[in-house]
């Protein structure tokens, strides 16, 4: 992903030689990602599935946590998923 970042700065001396250019800065990459929790239990294993995102500098582990399934109507233990 790429940003363009116009010159308009007259004092400058680089400015003044580039009012027409454009300078190409690199976006970084964030440490945010998107993961689906998937439901490990009960009859409907797998149909239960929660998006939501992760700080992989932080949690490098993959995410369990309790959530609600409305087949079985209670809080069922969500895995990440690969």
């Amino acid at each position: 992903m790429y940003f363009c970042t116009n010159i308009n700065n007259e004092n400058s001396y680089i400015a003044s030689h580039l009012k027409t250019k454009s300078i190409f800065v690199m976006a970084k990459e964030g440490a945010r990602i998107n993961i689906k929790l998937v439901s490990m239990e009960g009859p409907h294993k797998g149909k239960s599935v929660y998006v939501t995102t992760k700080n992989r500098n932080n949690t490098k582990e993959r995410i369990e946590m309790k959530k609600y399934c409305k087949w079985t109507k209670q809080h069922i233990l969500h895995r990440e998923a690969k």
